[in-house]
């Protein structure tokens, strides 16, 4: 939780992500310089089309405690390391960028789920607070693609809100939620809000770069929405995705297109030299690209 002496509550509803101008690939790619910087790294009952949903129980994975060991409700696992020793490069505090501490809890549409989605804003969180841009382009994207969870091994890196994830657990998945440990109580709450019983969704922490060799290679989708925007961490994400997705698996990855932060030069440079990489679909409105990316196939001897 975050600690303030004026804690205030806010309750603000969205009937349904607009419609967002969309490209096709090949098309427009002309970029706009952002003037804010995002990310994610790192309760109440939501409704869903069904009618109210019923919580589930959570499971938070302590990573050295290896994979798919649940813990009871209301227990957290060992988070880690302390969050203050963890690289700063990979979750910046900004403090400063929501001076006043408060919740805003905001619903969004997606495949026929409305999603509660609790937002705690203050320093202690900063980007990971919020539900950004990409993170609902992607879920735009999910929906308009009737991309296929069902059955599925999915893993969302840098959650934030876990938007995404929980969203791929409501399609079917056997999903994890990952982020650093700071992030988790806030991801937790929204689980426990969203998932109904019998929904596989878990909590974990991920540090790219140091314990991602714990989490299983053969992850069909790992999702990431508005997490490249820091150069430091660029080796540390590639590493990570190389380990995490499976030999046919499936990388989506949503970001926001900031010249300032080497976002186009990780997605143009970068990944291509491990990955084969395509633009799946371009945002013009909010200037997000989504990225679909699988292994390069193994040359013939």
């Amino acid at each position: 939780m975050i600690p303030s002496p004026a804690f205030l509550h806010r309750t603000h509803v969205e009937t349904r992500p607009r419609r967002m101008k969309m490209t096709q690939p090949g098309s427009q790619t002309g970029r706009r310089r952002a003037t804010r910087g995002g990310g994610a790294q790192c309760h109440g009952a939501a409704e869903t089309a069904g009618g109210p949903a019923t919580s589930t129980p959570l499971r938070i994975r302590d990573p050295s405690a290896g994979c798919g060991v649940p813990n009871p409700l209301g227990q957290m696992a060992d988070p880690g390391p302390d969050p203050a020793s963890e690289p700063e490069s990979v979750f910046p505090r900004e403090v400063g960028l929501f001076a006043d501490s408060y919740s805003e809890k905001s619903r969004f549409c997606f495949c026929g789920h409305v999603l509660s989605i609790t937002q705690n804003f203050g320093s202690r969180l900063g980007v990971a607070a919020r539900v950004w841009e990409a993170a609902l382009s992607l879920c735009n994207y999910f929906e308009s693609q009737n991309v296929d969870f069902r059955g599925k091994k999915v893993i969302e890196l840098g959650a934030g809100t876990g938007i995404v994830g929980i969203l791929a657990a409501l399609q079917g998945g056997d999903v994890t939620i990952t982020d650093l440990p700071l992030a988790l109580e806030q991801i937790q709450g929204n689980v426990q809000a969203n998932v109904p019983a019998g929904g596989r969704a878990q909590v974990c922490a991920l540090s790219w770069g140091i314990n991602q060799h714990v989490f299983p290679g053969d992850y069909d989708l790992v999702l990431g929405a508005d997490i490249v925007y820091l150069e430091p961490t660029f080796p540390l994400l590639l590493g990570t995705l190389q380990h995490l997705c499976g030999a046919h698996g499936t990388i989506y990855l949503a970001s926001k297109m900031r010249e300032e932060h080497g976002t186009e030069s990780f997605f143009q440079q970068l990944l291509p030299q491990h990955f084969q990489l395509e633009l799946a679909q371009r945002d013009e409105d909010e200037n997000v690209n989504i990225y679909r990316a699988r292994h390069r196939e193994p040359r013939p001897a």
